[in-house]
């Protein structure tokens, strides 16, 4: 969804809902290659099981889990809360890399109320903004040519 992290001088302001929830936005129109891919493959029940991630598990993931839940059916407020999740594991993160990482002790602590902000204001202002672009997940997904993604979701992940 990005090629490029962001700079460790805009870490400070990844704490800010607004701010996050705007960047989560850019990082869905700028990726939108990656999502098709992403959306390709999981409405394929070859490909199951699956596991998706990025560097973290929490921005890139956060905003394709949003995408697959919200294509499933799922409200906001369930969406909102699995992305919240993500605070505990991103601190259990946290303290994995000051462990691996020593000597990056310093750097760490400036970028770690960024690394383990998961807040559930983020993703609710994201949703917010999503819906008034683009309407609703399948309105995004026909936008993409994958105007079947909620239905090949549901085939493969939803039991009747």
């Amino acid at each position: 969804m990005m090629d490029v992290l962001p700079d460790r001088q805009e870490f400070p302001t990844w704490v800010e809902a607004s701010y996050v929830a705007k960047r989560y936005s850019e990082m869905l129109d700028q990726g939108r290659a990656a999502v098709v891919e992403a959306l390709a493959i999981l409405t394929d029940p070859a490909t199951y099981p699956a596991v998706f991630h990025c560097a973290a598990g929490k921005d890139r993931t956060g905003i394709l889990s949003a995408l697959v839940l919200g294509l499933l059916g799922a409200a906001d407020e369930s969406i909102v809360a699995d992305y919240a999740l993500s605070g505990g594991a991103m601190i259990r993160f946290l303290e994995w890399l000051r462990a691996e990482y020593p000597d990056a002790k310093e750097e760490l602590e400036r970028s770690s109320a960024a690394i383990v902000s998961a807040e559930p204001e983020t993703m609710a202002l994201f949703l917010a903004r999503f819906r008034s672009t683009h309407g609703s997940f399948d309105a995004y997904a026909a936008s993409l040519g994958m105007g079947e993604a909620a239905t090949g979701l549901r085939a493969v992940l939803l039991e009747a």
